[in-house]
This record gives C-alpha cells, structure tokens and sequence, in this order.
C-alpha cells in the first residue's frame, strides 16, 4: 500500500505542478529529491526511535542492522521532504513556498495509503479494545484499529487542502503541518506499539514531534500573519516552459 500511496501522491503532485506552469525538468527533479530525501529522513528517524537499544547493547553490525532492515518513520520522510525540496527550489530558482504548497496534498495522501498498508501489516497497532479488530499476529487480543482512524482522518486534509488550494493564496504546507500534527498528538494515546519509542513524560517520539511542530507553526503565525499565505499568485510563482 506503501508503493500505491507513493505513485498516487507522485501522479498528483506531477499534475498539480504542471497544471501551474512548472516544466517537465522541474517536475522530474523535484520528485527525485523529494523522493530520496523522504526516505533518507524517515530512516534517520526511525533509527533515532532506536538509540535507547543502539546504546545498551551497542555493535557496529546491530546498527548496519538496524539502519539497513529498520522500517520508516513518517516524520522523519515528512521533515526530509519538506528539506529537500527547499534544496531544491534553491537550486533551481523557484518559490520554495509555492513549491511546498503544491506537494503539501500528496503528503496527506500518501500518508492515508500507508497508513491502510500499516493496518493490512499489524504494525503501528492500536491499544486492546474489546470492540476492536482481531489482528493475524494477535488472534486473541482485540486492538482498536488506529492505523484507519489516522488514514480516513489523512483524507479529511486531503480534501480540506485541495478545497482551500482553490482560493490561490492558502500556505497549504503549513495549514497541512498543524493539521496533521495536531491528529498525531492525540491519535498516538490510541496506539500501543512500543517501537515507536516513549520519551520524557510517557510521551512518544512523534508527540514530541508534534508538539514542536504545533509551537513552531504557531509561533511563526503570531509574528507574521502573512505565514499563512502565498505572497504571489501561483502562476507567477513558478517557473513554465
């Protein structure tokens, strides 16, 4: 599901870029380096998650090991993304704004694909639950199935981001990080996978997360309301063929 999130959210922000004047030069380029810095970034997190164990038992080959088989952090890839693509705006010339305006719908959508694929896998799993789903690795155990919880609310700001994306001025990006952020906070108190990693307080790695991202967002909208807009018009903030 994980792959199918990818392409659908490859596809949408190929044809939301295009349809803004961005050639196919820029359009290629960008989504590699969104591409690789997604996957560089929810590694590094993931493994982060880890260090708890790295440092206890710490080998070199168990930590190839883990930066090798570990699996992703959606934070992680969110954050290296958003880095790339400001390095590649940069590099380019273009908006960086805009450009994270335009990618910031793929995001929900791609999120929402892999967080279905978490559920059909077992991880990422919610806490017991007496009404809850039965999963394959624990027949006897009922969880509450937070990974759709997440996946229909990642839909919800899809829809919201692409209803505001009509009025051409929203900073999509920004509304998408205090969005999203704000679900993860609460919707992380429903899930009981300890390989998310609990930190100071009880709270997980990805609350920590999200209450930085929610003080930092706000913070920059209470010092510059204009935060929360594009300073341009779409058109003249891309570059065309």
């Amino acid at each position: 599901m994980s792959d199918l999130g990818l392409c659908t959210a490859l596809v949408i922000s190929f044809f939301r870029m295009k349809k803004n004047c961005y050639n196919e030069r820029i359009l290629l380029v960008v989504l590699l380096f969104i591409t690789i810095g997604a996957f560089i970034g929810s590694k590094t997190l993931f493994f982060f998650t880890q260090l708890p164990e790295v440092i206890t038992d710490f080998s070199i080959s168990k930590t190839l090991k883990i930066i090798i088989t570990s699996g992703f952090v959606f934070y992680g890839g969110l954050f290296g993304a958003i880095l790339s693509a400001i390095l590649c705006a940069r590099l380019l010339a273009i908006d960086s704004k805009a450009l994270l305006s335009f990618l910031a719908p793929s995001f929900a959508i791609f999120h929402a694909f892999g967080r279905i694929g978490c559920f059909l896998g077992g991880c990422c799993y919610g806490i017991a639950w007496h009404a809850g789903i039965a999963m394959a690795a624990m027949p006897n155990i009922k969880r509450f199935p937070v990974q759709l919880l997440e996946a229909f609310a990642e839909l919800i700001i899809f829809f919201i981001l692409i209803k505001l994306d009509h009025l051409k001025k929203f900073n999509l990006m920004i509304i998408y990080l205090l969005l999203y952020s704000i679900l993860r906070f609460f919707d992380e108190f429903l899930r009981d996978d300890i390989i998310r990693g609990i930190w100071a307080l009880g709270l997980s790695t990805s609350q920590w997360i999200a209450i930085f991202t929610i003080s930092g967002v706000l913070i920059r909208l209470l010092s510059n309301n204009r935060t929360l807009f594009l300073q341009h018009s779409h058109h003249d903030s891309t570059v065309s063929s």
